[in-house]
């Protein structure tokens, strides 16, 4: 699995607090800065890394991205798929102040965009885009003595907040802090650092997508809507639901009617199913996939083996079996996929800290798993399993999983 490198670099309030990691393009984890021959394929990369491969949450956390924009990535679509409360849109300073630019800052603060000039100076040519944007960052090598408390003065008769950037020392930062700046960057605080990921699967991505609409429980025309993403997905949906639907009067023609007859827990199923096997390492007969999917199929059993409340949370076991193998697939945190997938709470809490019924089921597993005896024997007789019933539930993961590389489609429906 091929890896990514996005760096990163701490901004701070007046208070000292953490607020927003400036992102940087990193070609390898030992870079200590960014080497490109075009800034906006090195910005479209340095995006694709954050938001699609090591996902948001892995690279910045709860906090706001800073992200340099060149002129031809303004202006592009690449901005608006980008989560607006996340990202602070960094225009970089050889950047026109064209009446078209300016139409764009607007369109882009209008849906709900912060924007940022990088590198300001006194005289800007850029001082006409201080109407639409919220933030400017002052570099201190350009701007010094005089000019730098000036320049101070005339922002803020402008409304706008203030970055200083490339404070150095103490002497900087308390200068920064009297004449009146809101945020704070440089060496002072932290050097850039550098984080690693998984490089992005543009199949898997999309599978991401759906599965994130039918954990948030939306609209079937908007699960539709994520399958059709990616054609082959939409694809093999309609060839499955129509294998299954072969004794009804008239075949299934759209991915909508797809989606409401195979129904969700089902599609939820086949779905995740899908993310394993798509990681081009030997499709369904990938390694990871078969240990996902027969870890998932024992949990369905044995909580189908136990009382009503645990048997009305056998799909939730299978999901919570097979996504806790999703950190080896994509290279990212369980925690950062239970996230972004905004999975149920017990569903999540299960999958990270192994609590309630279905966190107790995926203990179990993993202890037969790990070929533990002494360890999975106390945790099942508190769960009642009877041992001849988890034999039987064990050979029918097993026959589960041999179904799959069979007929990956049918296994996933059954």
């Amino acid at each position: 699995m091929s890896q990514v490198f996005v760096g990163r670099q701490p901004i701070l309030d007046r208070a000292g607090s953490l607020v927003a990691y400036e992102l940087l393009f990193r070609d390898s984890a030992e870079a200590e800065a960014a080497v490109f021959e075009n800034a906006a394929s090195a910005c479209s990369r340095l995006l694709v890394n954050t938001f699609m491969s090591m996902g948001v949450g892995a690279v910045i956390g709860d906090k706001q991205a800073f992200v340099n924009v060149d002129e031809s990535i303004l202006q592009s679509e690449l901005v608006e798929a980008l989560p607006q409360e996340r990202v602070v849109l960094e225009i970089l300073e050889d950047v026109s102040a064209s009446p078209g630019t300016q139409r764009r800052c607007a369109e882009l603060r209008e849906v709900g965009f912060t924007l940022a000039l990088d590198d300001y100076v006194k005289g800007d040519a850029r001082e006409p885009l201080l109407e639409w944007v919220d933030l400017v960052k002052v570099d201190l090598t350009q701007v010094q003595g005089s000019d730098l408390r000036s320049l101070v003065r005339a922002l803020r008769r402008s409304g706008v907040e203030i970055l200083a950037e490339k404070v150095e020392t103490q002497e900087e930062f308390a200068l920064c802090r009297e004449l009146g700046f809101d945020y704070f960057q440089g060496f002072y605080f932290a050097r850039p650092e550098t984080v690693e990921g998984a490089a992005f699967d543009p199949a898997r991505s999309a599978i991401m997508r759906v599965l994130r609409c039918l954990f948030d429980e939306a609209e079937s025309v908007e699960i539709a809507d994520a399958l059709k993403g990616n054609v082959n997905l939409s694809i093999n949906l309609l060839r499955l639901v129509n294998s299954a639907a072969a004794a009804r009067p008239s075949r299934i023609g759209n991915v909508v009617d797809a989606v409401n007859y195979l129904g969700r827990a089902q599609l939820s199923r086949w779905v995740t199913i899908l993310f394993f096997a798509g990681d081009g390492e030997g499709g369904v007969e990938s390694p990871l996939l078969q240990a996902a999917a027969r870890r998932g199929r024992l949990m369905e059993l044995l909580a189908g083996e136990l009382d009503s409340e645990a048997k009305a949370q056998a799909d939730g076991a299978f999901l919570v079996g097979m996504l806790s193998l999703a950190d080896a697939v994509s290279g990212v945190p369980l925690e950062v996929v239970v996230d972004e997938l905004s999975l149920a709470e017990n569903i999540g809490s299960a999958i990270v800290g192994r609590t309630g019924l279905l966190g107790q089921l995926l203990e179990l597993t993993l202890r037969l798993e790990a070929v533990r005896p002494d360890l999975a024997e106390p945790l099942r007789l508190e769960l009642g399993i009877e041992f001849d019933v988890l034999q039987r539930c064990e050979y029918e993961a097993f026959a589960y999983v041999h179904a799959l590389l069979a007929s990956p489609g049918e296994a996933a429906a059954s």
